[in-house]
């Protein structure tokens, strides 16, 4: 089951209306465009002249041969070729366009995956606010210079307000020019900005420096082999921080042919150093690894010297080799007096104060400054609103400028008409604590939502246009595209606003505590919710978010403010979340413009109203504790209720449903609101609902417990929480593993867990090594699991060849040596399934890591004659499809079975056909005794991938002239190869000739835009043929029309006629073939033969 819904999920990803492929075809859809009536009129000419050409060549078929035939032949493939070129020209340039568009969109999707953001956004704000010509000092310096040749670590700090972000802008202008110039060089770069992702974090920062570094291939194929992994429903469990902490660590590793690699980290300070998972220790330790690891990095980083910074002094003191600057008053004089110059100028009033003056005020400000620029920044915001340039206005503002950036802030709010102070204060409390940036429109709304008043929502005071902005001069700036966006000026803002001092002061009504503003948002996001279901106003479609400006971040942030007010001001909230939960339609409104259970776009599918059974699922799911609780007295007997719901949505009504109706309808979610706190590692809900009577062993739909949930996620705390409580630990350990915690698979273990347990059909062992991940294997096998252990199949019939039944095998098919080497080490038994996977691999066929692995089998002693069953050609036959000519050799010098002195040995001739690539390996099958024309076995390729019409041609002859192998085909003939020897699949040699050339003309060679590399292609290809006919004319080929219809499913039951043992199970089968009917079909000439 699961191998069909991953395969499933594979076929949705690629028809669904949203994904890869439908996109793709849509690119296609306006490619082909242009192909009008016209230009398909022409189109059809062509092809009707083709025809006349191939009838023209069937008729120099029947002719007998002579140099006139031969010349008159070689003209009608030249003007084939020539049509064909035609064709390629017309439809060249759209077919470019839509592979061109196709791997833009696969390269887009993955960049977007890693990191969604723009990268390069923050650096384009800084740097075009940064004043031109600034920080040459810094640029000039021997520290700097010092660090960009040789590195590791420069740390540059400064008081807040002192230019730190516009110094990296300026660094990473001046690198940009540097690696430019040195094009191996590679510069990357990230601000932690609390006003631009508000919740800066060291994943976001890796995630972003990994993109960056995709300009390298090869690094962009690493992050390709992590999208594969972790993204859509095949994935064994979310993208986590180690993960990309190893990615990137791999990709520095193999960027150190790069001269340098410049890593810029802006505001280190900005990150918070809270105790949770994300945490400023984690990027300060991964900094001193890289920059002790490799000496082709250099790490430029900026912070605060402050007591906020403590933990990054601390580390610095760590490092003795690490390079420090300091920014200063006379570090930054020149730079703040050449701004001041600029925008004293730059004023319509201020331009106008004179020379000697204008100097005079310009060094009495920078020394009133201590050398920070928000400091001045925000004095120029007074300056300018000076009606008139008298210089004793500008001497009294100097005089009274406040000495301090706080005593800066208070003035400006002091400033506040105190008819907007009240809506001042909600805009400042919302830009300041908001989970995503706020719109200008967002913060207008915000401003008049008043939960303790009657209404709450006072709609005749909504502020229109710029609304409360110029109100907050200085305290607020835009940002974003186009500017729609406002954030906080600094973060010191924030932190101001948070300030024990405020509280003391006359402006105190704008400070906030944390807690109790998150709390104040989520109830007014209720309320808003509430105001909007209810007003006449709404039409239950993408237009509510227009008339109602603050609904989506309603919908989606509410219940996260909610957990962020934390214990006491949550409680305060349970009663108002509950009765939202509780409201039936109105909470099916809410999820229809964000559905925590399957996030997407608002009102994406109005038919689709999914929902759990009990709200207290939903509180569990959403994280919210008190509500949990408060739900749990209430309604005791939905503890152990299934939460989903199984339906088929609406949408199933139209022709083509949604996507997402399409996921829900074959990948229900089931489970318990145990499961739902689970699944969204809400542990202390988990303790919560057991606590409250929760059966902690209750299972899903699909077999599912909290604790399987747990390790999927790989949720460790979680895991000995709910093993401590009594948690069975028998039938989670696959989940364990795809999880990939070894930790985890050691406590369930330890807990009583059995290491060979079958778990619905698959094996623990097994499971892991598929995976690679070598390490739980070892656990495993430390913990007794059997390194031979086979799956126990009932039916052969409808098992899928490509499930592995043993864990080598496993390993093998998906390519992962580490772990065939541990599994060989412990005593792994090689099955002829093993030594065909690492021939043939898995869809995409053999890799250089499949070569490596069947050397390893082959030196470990693999059996060069396996059974591998009716259907599966030879592991020698194999080699030689693959080219694999020294493997092919080491194999028959190792004993493997070609047999020919036996007549009825289909494998001779079945191996000569793979040879046919290689004269040499054709000469030395031929030289063991093979005879020219021996029969064949019509054979399926062990995993997916070869055509069977490429390697089920009745004789060599045909395969070395299908694919235009000229010295094999003089040599196959030189050794007695029969011309007319008919059958499947093109019925003789001759127009096995033809159908590969019209194959190769229309599929190899170069692109069709590459006219000259095309154009010789197609000649060589020509020439090939003309060779080859003119051989097989010579050696009497008859010009005999090939079968009008050929009966594939009659030639595909020609595979031995043999009863075979099966390589898993050793009960023999036989399969059964109509030997009369396939011998009219072939004209005899397959050997019919029935072994014991």
């Amino acid at each position: 089951m699961r191998r069909l819904d991953a395969k499933v999920k594979k076929v949705q990803d690629n028809t669904a209306s949203s994904g890869f492929i439908a996109r793709a075809r849509s690119e296609w859809e306006r490619v082909k465009y242009p192909l009008k009536e016209s230009t398909m009129l022409k189109l059809r000419d062509i092809l009707q002249e083709q025809k006349l050409d191939l009838i023209l060549i069937i008729n120099v078929l029947n002719t007998d041969a002579s140099s006139a035939e031969t010349e008159t032949l070689a003209q009608h493939m030249s003007q084939l070729s020539c049509n064909i070129s035609q064709l390629e020209a017309d439809v060249g340039e759209n077919k470019n366009i839509l592979k061109a568009s196709v791997q833009d969109l696969k390269r887009k999707e993955v960049l977007g995956w890693i990191y969604s953001q723009d990268p390069f956004m923050l650096y384009q704000s800084r740097e075009s606010r940064r004043h031109p010509g600034t920080c040459q000092w810094f640029l000039q310096g021997r520290e700097y210079l010092q660090w960009r040749s040789t590195g590791p670590l420069l740390w540059v700090k400064g008081e807040v307000g002192c230019g730190k972000s516009f110094l990296c802008s300026a660094v990473i202008r001046h690198l940009q020019s540097y690696c430019t110039a040195q094009s191996d060089n590679i510069l990357v770069h990230f601000f932690f900005s609390f006003a631009d992702s508000h919740r800066p974090n060291p994943l976001l920062c890796l995630s972003s420096i990994l993109r960056q570094m995709c300009v390298n291939d090869r690094v962009l194929q690493n992050v390709e082999e992590l999208y594969e992994k972790f993204n859509g429903s095949t994935a064994s469990r979310p993208l986590e921080y180690h993960d990309i902490e190893l990615a990137l660590d791999s990709a520095i590793a193999c960027l150190q042919q790069c001269k340098e690699v410049c890593i810029i980290l802006d505001a280190l300070d900005e990150l918070p150093n809270d105790p949770d998972e994300y945490q400023r220790s984690r990027v300060l330790s991964w900094i001193k690894a890289i920059a002790t690891r490799y000496r082709h990095v250099h790490i430029l980083f900026t912070s605060r010297s402050n007591s906020n910074s403590r933990d990054i002094e601390d580390f610095v003191g760590t490092i003795p080799s690490i390079e420090i600057v300091t920014i200063d008053a006379m570090s930054n004089r020149d730079d703040m007096f050449s701004y001041l110059e600029a925008q004293f100028k730059k004023s319509h009033v201020l331009n106008k104060v004179p020379g000697h003056s204008l100097s005079q005020t310009l060094n009495s400000m920078i020394s009133l400054s201590g050398g920070m620029f928000l400091w001045v920044h925000l004095q120029m915001v007074e300056l300018t609103k000076l009606p008139t340039p008298r210089l004793k206005d500008i001497d009294h503002i100097l005089k009274t400028m406040p000495p301090r950036l706080d005593d800066t802030y208070v003035r400006m709010l002091q400033n506040i008409h105190y008819l907007l102070s009240s809506e001042a204060a909600r805009a400042l409390l919302w830009l300041s604590l908001s989970l995503r940036p706020l719109r200008l429109v967002e913060v207008n709304e915000s401003c008049i939502i008043m939960p303790q008043n009657r209404p709450v929502i006072a709609e005749e005071d909504r502020l229109e246009g710029e609304g409360i902005l110029p109100c907050l001069s200085g305290l607020v700036r835009r940002t974003g595209i186009d500017n729609k966006y406002l954030a906080l000026s600094h973060f010191s803002v924030k932190e101001f606003l948070t300030s024990e001092a405020l509280k003391h002061d006359t402006c105190s009504s704008y400070g906030f505590q944390d807690n109790s503003a998150h709390a104040l948002i989520a109830e007014s996001c209720i309320t808003y919710i509430n105001h909007c279901y209810c007003s006449e106003n709404r039409t239950g479609s993408r237009t509510d978010l227009e008339q109602f400006p603050l609904l989506e971040y309603a919908c989606r942030y509410w219940f996260e403010h909610m957990i962020l007010a934390g214990g006491e001001e949550q409680m305060s909230l349970a009663s108002l979340a509950s009765t939202l939960l509780q409201s039936g339609e109105k909470w099916k409104y809410v999820t229809l413009i964000y559905n925590h259970m399957i996030p997407d776009v608002p009102f994406s599918c109005a038919a689709r109203q999914l929902t759990l059974r009990t709200p207290l699922g939903w509180a569990a799911a959403l994280g919210l504790e008190s509500v949990v609780h408060l739900l749990a007295l209430q309604r005791p007997a939905d503890l152990h209720m299934i939460q989903d719901i199984r339906f088929d949505p609406k949408c199933f009504q139209v022709q083509e449903p949604c996507e997402e109706c399409y996921m829900i309808r074959f990948y229900p979610t089931s489970g318990t609101a145990l499961m739902k706190a689970a699944q969204f590692g809400h542990t202390s809900i988990v303790k919560r609902l057991i606590n409250d009577g929760a059966d902690i062993n209750s299972r899903g739909e699909f077999g599912k417990t909290a604790l399987s949930i747990a390790c999927r996620c790989g949720n460790t705390d979680l895991v000995k929480y709910l093993l401590d409580s009594g948690a069975s630990p028998s039938g989670v350990l696959t989940e364990a593993i795809r999880g990939s915690s070894t930790l985890i698979c050691q406590l369930l273990l330890d807990a009583g867990a059995v290491a060979d347990e079958e778990i619905k059909g698959e094996i623990p062992l097994i499971v892991a090594a598929e995976l690679d991940y070598d390490h739980i294997c070892q656990v495993l096998l430390d913990y007794g699991a059997d390194v031979n252990r086979l799956i126990e199949v009932d039916d052969w019939e409808t098992w899928d060849p490509a499930i592995a039944t043993d864990a080598l095998t496993g390993a093998t098919m998906f390519g992962n040596i580490e772990t065939v080497e541990l599994l060989l080490s412990n005593g792994a038994h090689i099955r002829g399934s093993a030594l065909a996977y690492s021939l043939t691999g898995v869809e995409d066929g053999p890799s250089d890591k499949h070569r490596e692995i069947c050397n390893i089998l082959i030196e470990h002693g693999a059996d060069m004659n396996p059974d591998l069953g009716a259907f599966f050609n030879t592991p020698l036959a194999m080699a030689l499809y693959n080219g694999w000519l020294d493997i092919a050799r080491c194999m028959i010098s190792k004993g493997a079975r070609i047999e020919p002195s036996d007549p009825t040995c289909l494998l001779a001739g079945n191996i000569l056909v793979a040879a046919v690539s290689s004269v040499d390996m054709t000469r030395e099958i031929l030289g063991i005794g093979v005879a020219a024309d021996s029969p064949i076995a019509a054979v399926h390729q062990w995993a997916w991938g070869m055509d069977g019409d490429a390697c089920n041609f009745t004789t060599a002859l045909q395969a070395a002239a299908y694919h235009g192998h000229v010295g094999t085909v003089e040599l196959l003939l030189a050794n007695g190869a029969n011309p007319n020897v008919l059958g499947p699949p093109y019925g003789s040699t001759l127009f096995s000739l033809f159908a590969g050339t019209c194959y190769a003309i229309e599929n190899i060679g170069p692109e069709s835009h590459e006219k000259e590399a095309k154009k010789a292609y197609n000649l060589s290809v020509r020439d090939k043929t003309i060779q080859i006919y003119k051989v097989l004319q010579e050696r009497g080929v008859q010009n005999i029309i090939p079968w009008g219809s050929l009966n594939y499913d009659a030639y595909r039951t020609c595979v031995r006629g043999i009863k075979y043992s099966s390589i898993r199970t050793a009960n023999a089968m036989t399969r059964s073939i109509d030997e009369e009917k396939f011998a009219i079909l072939s004209g005899g000439t397959f050997c019919r033969v029935v072994r014991s």
